[in-house]
């Protein structure tokens, strides 16, 4: 009888135990799961942030060269046009002088 209750009292610590670690394991796998989701949570914010800034800042740079480009183009053509209108009163000028002198 004693050692019928020994072995039940074994076999009731055995399932106790079993259960004990379901529990832990259960409650492992619980976290490790959560953590999995901020973790991916936080990448993905950072990501984002991290892109959105490179594809802000692509832009303003874009932005700034173009607007250089634009301007270096309207100096030049307005450089241009200031040597034509040079060119062409110096070569009226000319004319003029040759038609007085003859």
């Amino acid at each position: 009888s004693l050692l019928s209750g020994i072995a039940g009292l074994g076999s009731w610590g055995a399932r106790a135990t079993q259960g004990v670690a379901q529990s832990v394991a259960q409650q492992g796998l619980g976290l490790g799961s959560k953590v999995g989701s901020v973790t991916q949570s936080v990448t993905q914010s950072v990501t984002q942030s991290v892109g959105g800034v490179g594809m802000d800042l692509g832009s303003k740079v874009g932005s700034v060269g173009m607007d250089l480009g634009s301007k270096v183009g309207s100096a030049g053509l307005d450089l241009g046009s200031r040597m034509g209108s040079v060119t062409t009163s110096l070569y009226s000028g000319l004319v003029g002088t040759v038609q007085d002198t003859l």
